[in-house]
């Protein structure tokens, strides 16, 4: 191959680089333009979580740990809409909405403990006698020592209405430690709080 042919092929090759340059750098320019000109929207990434609920139910275990004795609480008195008849409370028991000369009042709201009486000597089961009128419908009775860890437990059903109803059960309770002790009667109320606690001093 002579000097001649040797220049043309280096020439033509040449073209052919700078013609790919050339291409390359046409197609840069046109992706910064578009860029540039069209900018994109930003890609917005949202996260959703779903909430757990946790329910916990709370329990009143009868145990034999010191209970708190406290004095009498009234019961929730319920706030009534601005459209509600008005009502009247007693001891946080609503009566029957005024109307005009009909009003009803409730009668002997709360606990009433007739047997056994301040210092009474208790029998096993110890009988007791009352009468009640709570939101509940239930009245829970407990024998304690003089410390007042519980003996024994019962229940028993009562009125909720305009006037109380009386009860009779028995409370069987384990050999007391103590000479004395207490007859412990309470109801729970709509809030989950005892209420009407009443307390009955006794002797073994």
């Amino acid at each position: 191959m002579d000097l001649s042919q040797f220049k043309v092929r280096s020439f033509v090759i040449g073209l052919i680089v700078l013609g790919v340059l050339i291409t390359f750098a046409s197609w840069g320019i046109s992706r910064l333009y578009s860029a540039y000109s069209n900018p994109g929207k930003p890609k917005v990434v949202t996260i959703t979580s779903t909430p757990t609920t946790s329910t916990s139910q709370a329990s009143l275990p009868i145990s034999s740990s010191k209970p708190v004795i406290t004095q009498n609480r009234p019961s929730a008195t319920p706030t009534p809409s601005p459209a509600a008849a008005q009502q009247t409370t007693k001891g946080g028991i609503a009566t029957q909405p005024n109307t005009g000369s009909d009003d009803v009042v409730v009668q002997n709201p709360g606990i009433v403990i007739y047997t056994p009486a301040n210092g009474d000597t208790a029998s096993n089961p110890l009988k007791v006698t009352g009468s009640g009128n709570v939101t509940s419908k239930q009245i829970t009775l407990q024998v304690l020592d003089k410390d007042g860890y519980v003996l024994g437990t019962a229940n028993t059903n009562v009125c909720y209405g305009i006037n109380a109803c009386q009860f009779e059960t028995y409370v069987a309770y384990n050999t007391p430690k103590t000479a004395e002790g207490y007859l412990y009667a309470f109801t729970i109320n709509s809030l989950g709080e005892k209420a009407y606690e009443t307390v009955i001093p006794i002797s073994f």
